[in-house]
Parts: C-alpha cells; sequence; structure tokens
C-alpha cells in the first residue's frame, strides 16, 4: 500500500528502499515498469541491494566504509 501511496502523489522526489523485496522476478519486471514509467521527469533515490534495478538509473553510489562513491 506504501508504494501505491507513493506512486499516485505527484511528489518531485521520490525515495524507495528496496521497493522490490520479497517478489518474483515477473512481478519485480512489472512493478519497476510502473514505477519508471510515473516518475518520469521526477528525481528517484532508490536504495536496492539487487543489482537488476539498476539497470535504468543514471547515477550509482555504493555507500563503502562510511564513504560514498559514485560507481556511474
Amino acid at each position: 500500500m506504501a508504494l501505491v501511496r507513493v506512486l499516485l502523489k505527484n511528489a518531485p522526489i521520490m525515495i524507495l528502499d528496496e521497493p522490490t523485496a520479497y517478489l518474483d522476478t515477473s512481478t519485480e519486471r512489472a512493478i519497476l515498469e510502473t514505477i519508471f514509467e510515473s516518475v518520469e521527469g521526477r528525481t528517484l533515490i532508490l536504495l536496492t541491494h539487487r543489482r537488476t534495478l539498476l539497470e535504468r538509473v543514471d547515477h550509482i553510489y555504493r555507500i563503502e566504509t562510511g564513504h560514498l562513491m559514485q560507481i556511474r
């Protein structure tokens, strides 16, 4: 429910923490498509351990030993 509320709200910045955790692959793809369509033109901050979520993002940062490092 929380994800639906976030997607329906027209906030300029969205922060999602592991939005597809515990989902099967096909459901994850469908949810991701919905997320990326709904945030077009807005800023999405996506916190995740799953590499599949990182395929469509512009910048990737990693926190390592307390430091923020840009990967891409």
